[in-house]
């Protein structure tokens, strides 16, 4: 059984062992980050053997993990630290691909937007 790492807010780490079958992963990744799970983009890190995941409702709830976005090689001249804990789940190429194949896509498609704001389309649902 393969394990993966929590990075804690407070510079902490743990080590836990990743389930195999799907639906107990999705719940000890839920657990390690406290809720609902997002999967961060390659493009926001700069790691080549791991999938990062966050929390979902980490943002502005969370103390900012400034020591965990450093290890992953986040850019935190140009982007804010994540919050709360980052988990770092060793990738399976067979199954998903290679990362450096979607960070490129994702850094294409984020710098497109950013040299074309016009194309970016925001929809406010909001009342």
């Amino acid at each position: 059984m393969r394990s993966f790492v929590i990075l804690h807010p407070n510079g902490s780490i743990e080590s836990k062992q990743l389930p195999v079958e799907t639906n107990a992963r999705l719940r000890a990744l839920q657990l390690a980050v406290g809720g609902p799970i997002e999967y961060l983009s390659p493009a926001f890190h700069r790691l080549d053997r791991h999938d990062v995941v966050i929390g979902e409702d980490g943002l502005h709830r969370l103390p900012d993990n400034v020591i965990g976005s450093r290890i992953i090689g986040m850019n935190l001249t140009r982007y804010r630290p994540l919050c709360g804990p980052i988990v770092l789940v060793p990738r399976n190429e067979a199954e998903h691909g290679r990362i450096e194949d979607e960070r490129k896509c994702a850094l294409a498609f984020l710098e497109r937007l950013e040299t074309n704001p016009d194309e970016l389309l925001i929809v406010d649902f909001r009342e």
